[in-house]
């Protein structure tokens, strides 16, 4: 983009806030429609009301001022919110530690949430930020479960940078079990398995290829199956046994995994 960030990239609030170094008002917004902040966060409305309120919180959480405060900052987070791939090149050194906890993100966490452009221009920003020392697993599990459904080649990218595929989440689950039920391609558990998923990882009593069953994904069980997951003895997500689960299914993949069970004394 010539001429550095456009001032489209921040909507309401780039009027508050250009390219990071300007500020309206006590904390930088400017809302849409004629609603200006003025002291301590307060609106003079001239009847747009909350629905600007809303919009300027939204766009102010959008261009990075909730977290970022130092000029330097703000402007590398407009550059990387626009997609601006040589602004980027040209703010990283200035820039700071991009693995600095600011509230709940960092820099480079933010460039995985918000970053736009293409899939190659978002690529190209994301290995400019592992080269200049983002860590892909700070803050942890976080940079990963946000690429999840940017496409394989940025997952991979996290992946090959280290990004912890084993990392257990709020929801007590690993990441890599987010593809039990989402392999829709059945490329993603295979790259999982490729860069370390621990297979005897259980979650409230069910492993793996338990929670494949419950998820109806039978392509996804067989490959667990055949990858070496337990599967002897495993319990249902329902009633009885896993064995029991398989058995009363139809897929190709799901007679199959029968076969091995049987062959296997289940």
């Amino acid at each position: 983009m010539a001429g550095g960030v456009s001032d489209a990239v921040f909507g309401g609030v780039g009027r508050g806030v250009r390219a990071g170094e300007e500020r309206m008002g006590a904390d930088g917004v400017c809302g849409a429609g004629g609603a200006a902040v003025v002291g301590d966060g307060e609106f003079d409305d001239d009847g747009g009301g909350e629905k600007q309120r809303e919009e300027a919180r939204y766009e102010r959480a959008a261009s990075g001022a909730d977290s970022f405060r130092e000029p330097a900052q703000l402007r590398l987070a407009a550059a990387l919110r626009a997609g601006d791939l040589e602004q980027v090149k040209a703010l990283l050194p200035a820039a700071g530690d991009l693995n600095k906890m600011y509230g709940e993100t960092t820099l480079f966490l933010y460039a995985l949430e918000r970053g736009q452009g293409s899939e190659a221009v978002r690529l190209a920003i994301v290995k400019e930020l592992l080269g200049a020392g983002a860590n892909a697993n700070v803050p942890p599990g976080k940079p990963l479960r946000a690429v999840s459904f940017q496409g394989r080649e940025m997952v991979e990218l996290l992946l090959a940078a280290g990004a912890d595929v084993n990392y257990v989440g709020t929801d007590g689950e690993p990441y890599w079990w987010t593809w039990l039920h989402d392999d829709t391609k059945g490329e993603m558990v295979p790259l999982m398995l490729a860069h370390g998923a621990n297979l005897q990882l259980r979650v409230r009593g069910f492993g793996p290829v338990s929670q494949a069953a419950h998820r109806g994904s039978w392509k996804t069980l067989l490959l667990l199956m055949e990858a070496g997951a337990p599967y002897k003895g495993e319990p249902s997500a329902y009633d009885g046994t896993l064995y029991d689960d398989v058995k009363r299914a139809g897929a190709p993949e799901a007679v199959k995994a029968l076969a091995m069970m049987e062959a296997g004394a289940r």
